[in-house]
């Protein structure tokens, strides 16, 4: 494969170029049955004057793939930063029952394991984020309900998104505002 898809610069890696890059995003990305939508993308990617046929010629898809799979159980000599269980990552098997209706060869619930299942808590992440002054000016300090007024209702319909507009963040946002305050502190809680 081209060493330019091994350098950890090269902000396509793992693929070793954007025209690599933008077709491995077609492929993995458009779904399985692919659609006229699809195809237009498709040629949008190989019709751009940018696009070099010899730049995806030789690239090894199945290296790419594998390293793109790699859950950083040392078969790539690049794990992942989530692997890392020193940034606060856990690893554990996470067991799935999945129920099977009656009229099916094996009827009944079947447990189904997934052994190294990465996951962190969201407190750590947030704690992170906040922390980071790169990323604390675009967080959420104060939640917002967020609303929809369809036309033909008289009411509106809360809508379920990101975290600072859930029910649970507003509740506890108002908990907190309600709390006594520190002594002598007049800002806001």
């Amino acid at each position: 494969m081209d060493d330019n898809c091994c350098n950890l610069d090269n902000p396509f890696r793992p693929y070793p170029n954007q025209n690599a890059l933008l077709l491995g995003d077609w492929h993995w990305n458009q779904g399985t049955q692919k659609s006229k939508g699809g195809f237009k993308k498709l040629l949008n990617i190989i019709g751009n004057p940018c696009f070099r046929p010899e730049e995806v010629r030789d690239v090894k898809w199945d290296v790419i793939d594998q390293e793109l799979g790699d859950n950083g159980n040392g078969t790539s000599e690049h794990e992942a930063e989530w692997v890392d269980e020193a940034s606060g990552w856990t690893r554990s098997v996470v067991t799935i029952s999945v129920p099977f209706h009656s009229r099916c060869q094996s009827p009944g619930p079947k447990d189904y394991s997934i052994s190294n299942f990465y996951h962190r808590p969201l407190v750590s992440i947030i704690r992170e984020k906040i922390l980071d002054p790169m990323h604390h000016r675009l967080f959420h300090f104060e939640p917002y309900e967020l609303c929809w007024h369809p036309p033909h209702r008289a009411v509106d319909i809360g809508v379920h998104g990101e975290l600072f507009t859930s029910k649970a963040f507003l509740e506890a946002h108002q908990r907190l505002q309600e709390s006594s305050p520190e002594p002598g502190c007049a800002l806001p809680r």
